[in-house]
């Protein structure tokens, strides 16, 4: 019996893993794209290039930094950060010299935030081992550092003790274990108001805590400063023993909502919101409509004409022949038995003019879910370049990145974390034109497909699949594994 033509919308279900592999670790890649999206980001040090100029970019601005010893100095090096995909920062310290990093002089807000991933290794020599300062005049910030088995804040003049001058980020953190650290600093004549969250990233289980709540400060740090990452600059002394993998500086105070979405893209996994498999298991070739995607051609983005069985073979329509066997349940798609394993999406096309396979049938808040990945299946009879392509907004997309299949179905993967992107005009009926690089921005993906610039034989595609990082929390009654994506994300109904 046909389940082709059933429907129903599914509220909560298992995020199923990608095909053909395992679910994706999060990562700092992918909590840095979110922190470049962010307005207010002013200076952004990931310590990644091929050289040791380029590790000392700011990535975002032009406060870049250079090296900066104090005693006889010591080597600073590079090497593996928090997860293994990036790369660390580590100042060189012994009990009476150190070498680290330094900037020039810059203006700082008087409203900012710190946020960094840190390694605190234990204290070697001075009390005071700083991973993120400010030197000024005539006050300081000392906006993060190591001291005596604690991670701290402070802010103000000339030397400081526990209590009103320094508040703690974390007591008796764990050395060696990676964490990931954010203040928030607003200063008002002569006092500082304090927030701060601490996860230790080493944990089994890490959980974001916020430490301080508007905690009071008293004193102040100058505007007009330079930055010390790895030491603190006024002087250049007190070297931080450990690892640094990222900094960033905000002209704002980040929000709670803004720092846990940055902590679940570091470690949450991406997994499988949206799958769809074209299943067919009725001996027939069907309409392509059925399944929610539509074809459009040419300059003019003309209608493709819909299969009706006695229509031309060159019709695009829901192939019932074998496509890529699966028993992956579809995810907020088309509907069907998990068994079913034949059909997929075909386009017979020769034309030599552009052509767009899409669906509008997929509704994903951006602010609720980091999209990672689209995966899919293709395979063409000819060397047919395909570009992934997105509707966010009403405004289309399409991946500088293209690929190219012959001979049998293959997986491609187009990473969203790192691709680049053209813009596409299209308007059904009215034009379809791939234009120039653009960068990708709006709040709701409402589409994908696939762009193909000149097709000159058949197109297959099939198991489309989207992989994001949820940014929301999970409802506590569901179990694990599970999430409710109906108010997130769902099929529209027609």
């Amino acid at each position: 019996m046909s389940m082709r033509r059933g429907k129903r919308i599914v509220w909560a279900m298992a995020i199923g893993s990608a095909i053909g592999a395992a679910d994706a670790a999060a990562s700092v890649v992918a909590m840095r794209s979110l922190v470049l999206t962010d307005p207010s980001i002013a200076h952004l040090y990931t310590f990644e290039g091929a050289t040791t100029a380029d590790r000392q970019l700011d990535k975002v601005g032009s406060l870049n930094l250079s090296v900066s010893s104090y005693g006889s100095g010591t080597s600073i090096s590079y090497s593996t950060g928090f997860d293994g995909t990036t790369t660390a920062f580590f100042p060189g310290v012994t009990a009476t010299s150190g070498t680290a990093l330094k900037s020039g002089s810059t203006t700082l807000s008087t409203t900012l935030t710190i946020e960094a991933l840190i390694r605190p290794d234990g204290s070697v020599g001075a009390a005071n081992q700083y991973a993120v300062s400010s030197g000024g005049s005539p006050t300081r910030g000392y906006f993060l550092l190591q001291r005596e088995g604690d991670l701290k804040t402070g802010v103000g003049s000339g030397a400081f003790s526990d209590g009103a001058a320094l508040r703690d980020y974390a007591s008796n953190y764990v050395t060696g274990n990676w964490y990931y650290v954010v203040g928030t600093f607003t200063t008002s004549g002569s006092n500082t108001v304090f927030n701060s969250w601490v996860a230790n990233l080493s944990a089994p289980a890490p959980t974001l805590v916020q430490t301080n709540t508007n905690a009071a400060i008293t004193g102040n740090f100058a505007t007009s400063a330079n930055l010390g990452i790895g030491m603190f600059d006024s002087g250049a002394t007190e070297a931080f023993k450990g690892g640094i993998d990222e900094v960033a500086i905000y002209n704002t105070a980040l929000s709670t909502a803004a720092v846990t979405r940055h902590f679940y893209a570091l470690t949450r996994p991406s997994q499988v919101i949206y799958r769809e498999i074209f299943p067919n298991d009725d001996g027939v070739d069907a309409a392509l409509g059925e399944t929610g995607w539509k074809v459009n051609v040419g300059s003019t983005g003309a209608s493709a004409p819909t299969y009706t069985g006695s229509s031309p073979i060159t019709d695009p329509r829901l192939s019932f022949a074998n496509g890529v066997p699966t028993t992956a349940e579809p995810i907020n798609s088309f509907p069907a038995n998990a068994e079913l394993v034949r059909g997929f999406m075909f386009d017979n096309d020769t034309s030599a003019t552009p052509h767009l396979l899409w669906t509008n049938e997929v509704n994903v808040n951006l602010s609720d879910y980091l999209i990672t990945k689209i995966n899919w299946q293709q395979y063409t009879n000819a060397s047919n370049a395909v570009r992934v392509a997105l509707l966010i907004d009403g405004v289309w997309y399409a991946s500088d990145a293209t690929f190219t299949q012959t001979g049998s179905f293959a997986l491609k993967s187009l990473d969203l974390l790192s691709a680049t992107w053209r813009s596409l005009s299209f308007t059904e009926n009215t034009v379809l034109s791939l234009g120039s690089s653009t960068t990708l921005t709006g709040t709701t993906l409402q589409g994908i497909g696939f762009y193909v610039d000149n097709p000159t034989d058949r197109l297959r595609f099939d198991t489309v699949e989207i992989e994001a990082i949820s940014l929301v929390p999970t409802p506590a009654a569901l179990p694990a594994g599970l999430t409710l994506l109906g108010a997130h994300l769902m099929r529209r109904r027609r």
